[in-house]
């Protein structure tokens, strides 16, 4: 249990996140997120909603979600690790109450783009950054 405090505790890490900004992966991935523009999400939530929804998403499925099965999973390294795949079925799984089934799949794609940063610099800010820019791109 004090491993998962830890990791929650690193996570928030004002250095993780503003090393998060020099990394050309993470503006690929913000770029990326104009894809949702074209699909419209319907009547825009307020921000501050946007903002609850990406921090309690990405603490879920990246913190510790996603952490847990790589240290579980060890073995291929890199962008797209089996924890972030797998996190990744589950995220878009975890949609289908909420979005037509279409909908909830399409979302594994952008869940692939928050797990390969969270693997890149463990920050739930830049996850959360990177995933309420993809809920406002869904809605405007």
């Amino acid at each position: 249990m004090a491993e998962l405090w830890r990791s929650i505790r690193d996570s928030l890490g004002a250095r993780r996140f503003v090393r998060g900004f020099g990394d050309g992966w993470f503006w690929l991935a913000l770029l990326l997120g104009v894809a949702g523009l074209p699909f419209q999400g319907g009547v825009m939530p307020p921000p501050w909603r946007l903002a609850s929804v990406a921090i309690t998403e990405e603490l879920s499925y990246r913190v510790l979600l996603q952490q847990q099965l790589e240290q579980m999973m060890k073995g291929r390294r890199g962008l797209f690790t089996a924890g972030c795949l797998l996190a990744s079925v589950v995220f878009a799984l975890s949609h289908l109450p909420t979005h037509p089934p279409i909908m909830a799949g399409l979302t594994f794609f952008p869940s692939l783009a928050f797990g390969a940063i969270w693997t890149r610099h463990r920050s739930l800010w830049l996850c959360a950054v990177l995933h309420f820019w993809y809920n406002l791109a869904f809605f405007l």
